[in-house]
């Protein structure tokens, strides 16, 4: 029988840094996902925007044998849709499963409810081990560094262990607004038999696109909720090392997917700019001009030449156009002098600023 470990100071401190993390950010602007957010084997706090779809492809690989060397295989897909109010539904599968004898194939079905950018919280079913899973995660972003905790409750964790529990935390180091690294480490507390799972890795927003790419090196194959919770060892107790790539792309919405099938274009360049407004054009995943100058009481009218929605967010949260589809635009008028930072939610990477003067 294994021995039950009661919760140790360094699980107190644990749940500390989750606590913190809530009241550091329960009111920061929240973006949507992306790899540059969040560790490798986490899925951080973020949330693909209303009813657009989210894809995300994670293949890892681990090297066997030591003339062969035999690759095996770890590939896991995700596919969310984000709903209103702040949450979605998600789906992973993992071809190659370690949870259980006899069950390759795993199916994690969650539901994710953000709360705020620092908080979110989900409930999962695991198909593999048959359990209901639940993990509250949070994040706190000082300057150029992102901490990372998740709080981790599985009913029968891993198959045949039981209910169990698990606690995790990590670093992104953000070397650019398009480039991190850093790794995450979680570990099972209620047992001491089973090994902490971790990983390293660089992640990057691929240049001209909305989508993001990473590299890591795990003990880890499948990122579902219990995946990621305990390292994979060989049948001598030692590590197995897994090296791959992570890749997401956002889909879209519904109505976009429809202008396909009825041959509908985007309408070009939206409607004519009018007296007194300035004008920023987006195209190509770029805000143009990255700056723009105006005087108090002027307006600035954004419009969307590009294929996919996009949003006009103040960094601070003063304004937020929602997302503008191919073709519309949006509108604002400042009023007191000062520096207007800004970016697109669905894509974070894209940033401007509007810089208003005095009058006279």
């Amino acid at each position: 029988m294994k021995r039950r470990l009661p919760i140790t100071p360094r699980a107190r401190c644990w749940g500390l840094v989750l606590i913190l993390l809530i009241w550091a950010e329960a009111n920061a602007p929240a973006s949507a996902q992306s790899l540059v957010d969040r560790t490798p084997n986490f899925g951080g706090v973020d949330l693909p925007p209303p009813r657009t779809a989210h894809f995300a492809f994670l293949h890892r690989f681990e090297l066997v044998g030591e003339e062969t060397k035999k690759v095996l295989n770890y590939p896991t897909f995700l596919l969310g849709v984000g709903l209103p109010g702040a949450s979605a539904v998600g789906i992973h599968y993992a071809s190659n499963s370690e949870l259980g004898a006899g069950t390759p194939n795993e199916w994690e079905i969650s539901v994710r409810r953000r709360f705020g950018a620092a908080l979110a919280a989900t409930i999962a079913y695991n198909t593999a081990a048959a359990s209901l899973d639940g993990e509250l995660a949070g994040r706190l972003r000082i300057r150029r560094i992102s901490l990372h905790g998740v709080a981790r409750a599985f009913s029968d964790a891993f198959g045949s262990e039981g209910g169990q529990a698990a606690l995790g935390a990590g670093v992104m180091l953000h070397l650019t607004p398009r480039l991190a690294v850093g790794g995450d480490v979680a570990r099972v507390v209620t047992v001491d038999s089973l090994p902490a799972a971790w990983s390293a890795g660089v992640h990057m927003v691929i240049p001209g696109s909305p989508h993001t790419l990473g590299f890591a090196v795990s003990n880890v194959g499948a990122t579902t909720l219990e995946g990621a919770s305990r390292g994979a060892e060989d049948a001598d107790g030692d590590e197995n090392l897994r090296y791959g790539f992570a890749f997401t792309m956002p889909l879209g919405t519904l109505s976009q997917w429809a202008r396909i099938f009825r041959g509908e274009e985007p309408a070009p360049g939206g409607a004519e700019r009018a007296r007194g407004e300035e004008f920023v054009s987006i195209r190509d995943f770029i805000f143009g001009p990255a700056e723009i100058r105006i005087v108090a009481g002027e307006t600035v009218r954004w419009v969307n030449d590009d294929g996919v929605a996009h949003t006009v967010t103040a960094d601070e949260g003063s304004f937020d156009s929602g997302l503008i589809q191919p073709g519309e635009g949006y509108s604002r008028r400042f009023e007191a002098p000062g520096r207007y930072p800004y970016h697109c939610v669905p894509h974070p990477f894209m940033k401007a600023v509007v810089v208003v003067e005095p009058t006279g």
